[in-house]
C-alpha cells in the first residue's frame, strides 16, 4: 500500500490545480460503490482517525446531496431531465418537432409563397381578354350619323403562353423545395438546441449538488484546520475558493440554461415552452451515418440541388420564350357599321400585328442565354458546397464520436479508478488532503470534457440529419 500510495502521489504532482466552469456526475464517480474502505486503525492512531472522520463526513454529505446513487453516466440520464416547478409539461424532441412544423411562422410564410407562385403560374398561362374596338370612329351628324361596333382578339403564337406557364411552374416547384429546405434547416437548429438544453440542464443539476458538497467540504476542512493538523490553512483557503467558484459557476449555468431554453422556444415558435421540461438523454447512441450515402444525397437529391436544377430548367424555358418573342401576335376581329341613311351599313374584318424589324428581342436572347449558362455553373457550385458541408460535418462528427468513445471506454474508468486509489491513499496517510482534492478536480474535469463531447456528438449528428433531410432523427 505505501508503494501504491507513493505512485499515486507522484502522479498527482502532475495534475494542475484547475477548477472547471461546470461539473458532470462528480458525486456518483467521486465515491463509487466498489471503493475500498479506509484501513482499520488502532485506538491511538489519532491522525488516521481524523482522516477516517473526514471521509465519513464527506461521504455523508455526498449521500445527502445525491439521494439516488448513480453507478454510471447512463444511469444518471436514465430518467427524464428535471422539470421546473412552474412547468406545464415535459416535451420530447419528436413533440417539439411536431409543434414547430405546425406553428412556426417561417413555414407558414413558405406555404403562402407557394400559393402565390401557383397563382402567378395560373395567370401566366391565361389568354388575353378580347376588347371592344371597331377601328373606326363614331359619327354624330344628324341624318348622316354612323355607328360602329366591333370586337378585337389577340392571338398568341408559337406557344408563348404555354412557355410562360411552364416557366412559372418551375418557380412553384422551387418554392416547394425552398419549403423543404427551410423546414430541415429549422429541424436541424431545433435538434441541436434541444441537446444544448439537455447538456445545460444537466450541468445545472450537477452544480447544485456540487455546491452542497463543496460547502460541506469547506465546513469539514475548517473543523479539522490546525497548524500541524490533517488540514492545513492553505487547504482550507483552497476549499473556500472552490466553493465560491462553484457558486459563481452555478449562477452562470442557470443564466445559460435560461437563455438556451428561450432559444429553443424561439426555434419551435412557441415561447410558452421555455418554462417546461424536456425529456432526452445525452447517453443514447446517436444515429449512424454512411459518408458515401451522405455525399450522394447531398450532391444529387437535396433541396439545395433540386432548386438549382429547377433554375436551369426555368432558364431553358425562358430562353425558348425569348427566341419566339419576335414572332408577332396577331390581333383581329370583326366590326359592323350602320347609319340613319339607307345604304350606310357595312361590315369589315380588322387584322393587326407588329412588324419585327429593328427589335427582334436580340438583347433579351443574349441575356437569357447568359442566365442559362450561369445557372448551370451555379448547380456545380451548389454541389461542391454540399460536398464541403458533408466533409466538414462528417469529419467533426466522426472525430468527436471517436473521442467520446475513448472517454467512455478508457478515460472515465481510469479516473474512477484514480479516485478509488486517492481515497485509499488518503485514508492510509500516504498523502495529504490537498493532494486528495487535486484528484477530485481531475475527475471533475474529465467528466466535464465527456459531457461536452457528447453534446458535440449530438449537435453534429443533427447537422448530418439535416443534410440527409431525415424525418426521424432518434
Amino acid at each position: 500500500m505505501p508503494d501504491l500510495g507513493r505512485r499515486v502521489g507522484n502522479k498527482m504532482k502532475l495534475i494542475r490545480m484547475k477548477y472547471p466552469i461546470t461539473f458532470v456526475l462528480l458525486i456518483c464517480l467521486a465515491w463509487p460503490a466498489g471503493a475500498a474502505e479506509p484501513r482499520e486503525v488502532k485506538s491511538g492512531d489519532k491522525p488516521a482517525r481524523k482522516r477516517q472522520r473526514i471521509i465519513q463526513v464527506v461521504n455523508q454529505e455526498t449521500a445527502n446531496a445525491e439521494p439516488a446513487a448513480e453507478s454510471s453516466p447512463a444511469a444518471a440520464e436514465s430518467s427524464p431531465t428535471p422539470i421546473p416547478a412552474q412547468a406545464v409539461r415535459s416535451w420530447t424532441l419528436a413533440e417539439l418537432e411536431s409543434v414547430a412544423n405546425t406553428v412556426h411562422p417561417m413555414l407558414q410564410r413558405d406555404f403562402l409563397r407557394i400559393e402565390s407562385a401557383r397563382g402567378d403560374a395560373l395567370q401566366a398561362g391565361l389568354l388575353p381578354n378580347p376588347h371592344f374596338d371597331t377601328n373606326n370612329p363614331q359619327v354624330f351628324n344628324g341624318q348622316g350619323s354612323l355607328f360602329n361596333a366591333g370586337i378585337m382578339q389577340e392571338f398568341v403564337v408559337r406557344g408563348k403562353k404555354r412557355l410562360d406557364r411552364a416557366a412559372a411552374t418551375k418557380i412553384v416547384q422551387q418554392n416547394e423545395f425552398a419549403y423543404v429546405q427551410d423546414r430541415f434547416a429549422l429541424l436541424t437548429a431545433l435538434r441541436q438546441e434541444f441537446y444544448v438544453v439537455l447538456a445545460a440542464q444537466r450541468r445545472v443539476n450537477v452544480l447544485n449538488r456540487l455546491e452542497k458538497i463543496t460547502s460541506s467540504s469547506l465546513e469539514t476542512g475548517r473543523l479539522y484546520e490546525h497548524p500541524a493538523g490533517e488540514v492545513a490553512h492553505i487547504d482550507v483557503l483552497v476549499l473556500e475558493i472552490d466553493n465560491q467558484r462553484v457558486q459563481s459557476d452555478l449562477e452562470n449555468a442557470v443564466r445559460l440554461l435560461r437563455g438556451a431554453r428561450n432559444q429553443l422556444a424561439a426555434i419551435v415558435g412557441d415561447q410558452s415552452i421555455s418554462n417546461d421540461g424536456f425529456q432526452g438523454s445525452l447517453y443514447d447512441p446517436p444515429p449512424q451515418y454512411d459518408e458515401e450515402i451522405l455525399k450522394r444525397f447531398a450532391s444529387m437529391d437535396s433541396a439545395y440541388v433540386q432548386i438549382a436544377k429547377l433554375d436551369i430548367e426555368r432558364n431553358e424555358i425562358l430562353l425558348k420564350r425569348a427566341v419566339v418573342e419576335p414572332y408577332p401576335n396577331v390581333t383581329l376581329g370583326p366590326a359592323y357599321q350602320w347609319g340613319l341613311q339607307n345604304g350606310s351599313d357595312q361590315f369589315w374584318l380588322t387584322v393587326t400585328f407588329p412588324i419585327p424589324t429593328w427589335d427582334r428581342n436580340q438583347g433579351n436572347i443574349i441575356s437569357q442565354g447568359a442566365d442559362l449558362a450561369a445557372s448551370r455553373q451555379n448547380l456545380e457550385a451548389v454541389k461542391l458546397e454540399q460536398l464541403r458541408r458533408v466533409a466538414d460535418s462528417f469529419s467533426r462528427h466522426r472525430a468527436v464520436r471517436a473521442q467520446a468513445a475513448k472517454y467512455e471506454k478508457q478515460i472515465i474508468p481510469n479516473v474512477t479508478k484514480t479516485m478509488n486509489l486517492a481515497k485509499q491513499g488518503f485514508a492510509a496517510g500516504e498523502y495529504d488532503f490537498s493532494r486528495f482534492l487535486q484528484v477530485q478536480r481531475t475527475v471533475v474535469e474529465a467528466h466535464m470534457a465527456y459531457i461536452d463531447l457528447l453534446e458535440n456528438v449530438w449537435t453534429t449528428a443533427a447537422e448530418l440529419s439535416g443534410l440527409l433531410q431525415l424525418e426521424q432523427f432518434q
